[in-house]
């Protein structure tokens, strides 16, 4: 299906990842976008806007190289503030020949990593690395605050004559002889010639009766942690071992983690549990070399959506509709990815081909998987 630019597209979902899309199709075509609540008022909200892309892309470079040059503007135009942060791994001591390997691979690919011994480390972090190796730092990193991310990208819709109707929900895709003809509102019936899915953990429910998705919904947690001053100077870092990510934060720290598979998104506590805070505290404890009382500050919880392989699926699937693409199961990653998934709706849509691989995205990548797939890291619940 070609998107002409006469053709009307709807975006359902004003996440970050809708609005990047919106931003990036509007200029071009005629573009509605519906969010059912407020903008970023789903997971984007409650996400870490980690930016993490070059080991989550070390085999698709390019992919990386787009979303940290995006940043990088974004950060020039004084849209958005990108805090550049290298990111530490920290390597458990009997997985330290796995990880050599790994380094080595990840430098022939081209990415910006380099090994730290524990004495290196704390000398120049506020870290502990007692029971590790050591650590990967990986340079091209950082985060931004989500909601400044997804709105710079909605006033980009705007500017280029989107048309965002928040508070309005989809309830439905019409499809006439195999072909999407229109979106179902609470409104009415909105016709369109595409319908771009960018609902987070709703998507897979908005486009079942079209399309099967291989996506699992799982809750993550997070809390900030105020301090010593000491803590600004901390870099980010995720630790595998101890199920859990740190970042700095304005006044501390942001620590996130504990992902476990929930059946009922929908119902899914948005508020952090106490074995969640008495985890982080834990975490902090062991890896923190810091000297003063550490106070949490806030807390909260989100769902996101799983692949099996941890990457998102952004795609006009085979077996779907013509004009029908999604965007979901951003694993956490939907940050960071913001910035090159409209290039990659256009091309799914058949409106240009980009020049980034979109091979990463297909979702008919894993063949058959079953239903309640098992992804690394992830508990059941």
């Amino acid at each position: 299906m070609s998107a002409a630019p006469d053709g009307r597209i709807a975006i359902v979902g004003g996440g970050v990842i809708g609005c990047a899309i919106a931003a990036e199709l509007a200029p071009d075509h005629d573009v509605v976008l519906f969010e059912a609540d407020r903008i970023a008022g789903g997971a984007t909200g409650r996400s870490a806007g980690l930016v993490t892309i070059e080991p989550a892309f070390s085999d698709a470079l390019p992919v990386a190289d787009r979303a940290m040059a995006a940043f990088d503007r974004l950060d020039e135009e004084e849209r958005v503030e990108f805090h550049e942060v290298p990111s530490l791994e920290p390597v458990p001591e009997d997985e330290a020949a796995i990880a050599r390997r790994r380094l080595d691979r990840l430098q022939d690919a081209g990415v910006s990593v380099e090994w730290l011994d524990p004495e290196a480390v704390e000398a120049g972090y506020p870290l502990s690395l007692g029971g590790h190796a050591g650590a990967f730092r990986f340079e091209r990193a950082g985060w931004i605050d989500p909601h400044a991310l997804a709105d710079a990208y909605r006033r980009t819709a705007d500017d280029a004559g989107a048309t965002l109707d928040v508070g309005t929900a989809v309830r439905d895709i019409v499809v006439e002889d195999g072909t999407v003809v229109a979106v179902a509102t609470d409104d009415g019936t909105e016709r369109c010639d595409a319908v771009v899915v960018a609902a987070g953990w709703a998507t897979p429910q908005l486009v079942a009766p079209l399309v099967d998705l291989p996506v699992r919904p799982y809750r993550t947690q997070c809390v900030t942690i105020e301090g010593p001053s000491v803590l600004a100077d901390c870099p980010m870092a995720w630790a595998p071992d101890h199920d859990c990510y740190f970042r700095p934060d304005v006044d501390g720290l942001l620590v996130g983690g504990m992902p476990s598979f929930v059946d009922a998104p929908a119902a899914a506590s948005r508020t952090e549990d106490a074995a969640f805070r008495r985890h982080a505290a834990a975490v902090l404890e062991e890896l923190l070399a810091v000297d003063g009382p550490l106070r949490l500050a806030d807390g909260w919880a989100g769902v996101d959506l799983a692949t099996p392989d941890g990457r998102p699926i952004v795609d006009a699937p085979a077996d779907a509709p013509a004009g029908l693409a999604v965007a979901t199961g951003f694993h956490g990653r939907g940050i960071m990815t913001a910035p090159v998934v409209g290039a990659i709706v256009r091309d799914r849509l058949g409106d240009c081909v980009t020049e980034l691989p979109t091979d990463p995205f297909r979702a008919d990548r894993f063949g058959s998987v079953p239903a309640d797939f098992a992804v690394p890291g992830i508990d059941e619940g």
